[in-house]
């Protein structure tokens, strides 16, 4: 038996009665804000466009990433803040500054798994601020040589409409059963 802390409650999960499984959204440049859309409950009636917009906006009015998202840029690091936003708002890759961004307006830590299939490694990473509250912590795997994200939940094998998607930030279960899938079902990684 496997206790899962979910935001204000727990729930026992029987080791044979959940499974990992994977949200694999669509390929369009916006694959992060459809996991985003897919993962956490009271963003499931927004648009792709919709979180790309709150993104930016929260990146040009936040002081800090104002100065580091423009640097962070791939192919431009002298980019201005209001055209790197217009690039969030557009088709640009979420990287390190719109997961942070996203983080604070779900108010959700964000548990980032990334998968290097050529090296066959991965490592993790954590988008959370020590002095803002989160309600609780959602898992992504990023498949680095590709640029695509999908989503990391739980489903009852008996129903697959019953799913964890939203996990407590202080449990560590949830991460450690991800972990084991992602070594599984990324061939050994």
């Amino acid at each position: 038996m496997i206790l899962i802390l979910l935001g204000p409650h727990s729930e026992k999960i029987a080791d044979d009665s959940y499974e990992c499984c994977t949200y694999d959204p669509p390929g369009d440049g916006s694959c992060f804000y459809w996991c985003i859309k897919h993962l956490v409950n009271d963003l499931t009636n927004a648009s792709t466009a919709n979180l790309r917009s709150m993104t930016a906006s929260f990146i040009e009015n936040d002081p800090n990433l104002r100065l580091f998202a423009p640097q962070s840029h791939a192919t431009n690091t002298n980019i201005s803040i209001s055209d790197y936003c217009a690039s969030v708002r557009g088709s640009m890759f979420a990287g390190d500054p719109e997961c942070t961004a996203m983080m604070a307006l779900c108010c959700q830590e964000i548990f980032l798994f990334v998968i290097d299939t050529e090296n066959k490694t991965y490592w993790e990473k954590s988008y959370k601020f020590d002095d803002r509250n989160v309600s609780g912590r959602i898992y992504l795997m990023l498949f680095d040589e590709e640029e695509h994200f999908q989503g990391l939940y739980m489903q009852k094998k008996t129903n697959p409409h019953d799913q964890i998607k939203e996990f407590s930030s202080s449990d560590e279960t949830a991460q450690n059963l991800f972990r084991k899938y992602i070594e599984t079902s990324t061939g050994g990684i």
